[in-house]
């Protein structure tokens, strides 16, 4: 399974947690476990280069508002903009069925 980069929300501070995992809910669960407070899954993508190159590129573009490690002062909006530019979307396919692929993988995970 690769690596995705997702964007966690701190709704209390406002912060967005940059990051990269295998499972982000799971990582969502354990850090809502290391922290004590209910944190949000803003977005997940599964970036077609190296996960750690895009979490470390938007790492750099939001540098200017790190608050700790690598919770940002950004907003959801700005900071999911910036994931899928970093991940775009692909390409829609010229086959008809290629939806039910798609509905029937999301379905299982």
């Amino acid at each position: 399974m690769r690596q995705k980069v997702y964007l966690i929300a701190n709704d209390l501070s406002g912060f967005i947690k940059i990051g990269i995992s295998r499972e982000p809910k799971k990582r969502k669960a354990g850090l809502e476990s290391a922290c004590g407070y209910r944190l949000r899954l803003v977005a997940a993508r599964t970036p077609k280069r190296e996960a750690r190159e895009v979490e470390l590129e938007l790492h750099e573009l939001f540098k200017g508002r790190r608050k700790l490690g690598e919770w940002f002062d950004i907003d959801e909006e700005t900071a999911k903009q910036a994931l899928l530019k970093a991940c775009p979307v692909a390409k829609p396919s010229n086959n008809p069925y290629a939806w039910r692929r798609h509905w029937h993988r999301r379905r299982r995970g």
